[in-house]
């Protein structure tokens, strides 16, 4: 897959949270407030936007500096990327980084 196609994938699930953000905003806020489903729909979809769009950056910055995902990869460990920074419980992990395992450790 090309660096093109790979970002206009997450360009689309970037589109699809926004989207979802919106209907979920588009009723009152009185209904907004006594509706669970709306609250964790929204709050899904900030995650989702936020993680397509740092999957954006980290596929551009691969790009650009290293020539493959394995040096991408091996930057990111050495330097204590730990993807923890991207959420506050430490709950994203993006699909060109490290893998679970590891971010844990």
């Amino acid at each position: 897959m090309s660096v093109r196609e790979v970002v206009m994938r997450y360009l689309s699930q970037l589109r699809e949270a926004i989207d979802e953000m919106h209907t979920c905003i588009s009723i009152t806020e009185e209904e907004f407030l006594r509706s669970k489903t709306h609250g964790y729909s929204l709050r899904y979809s900030v995650i989702q936007a936020v993680e397509a769009a740092a999957n954006i950056g980290i596929v551009i910055l691969g790009e650009k500096v290293f020539s493959n995902t394995r040096h991408l990869q091996r930057y990111i460990s050495e330097n204590g990327g730990k993807r923890r920074d991207l959420s506050l419980n430490g709950g994203i992990y993006g699909e060109t980084c490290c893998s679970k395992e590891h971010v844990s450790a």
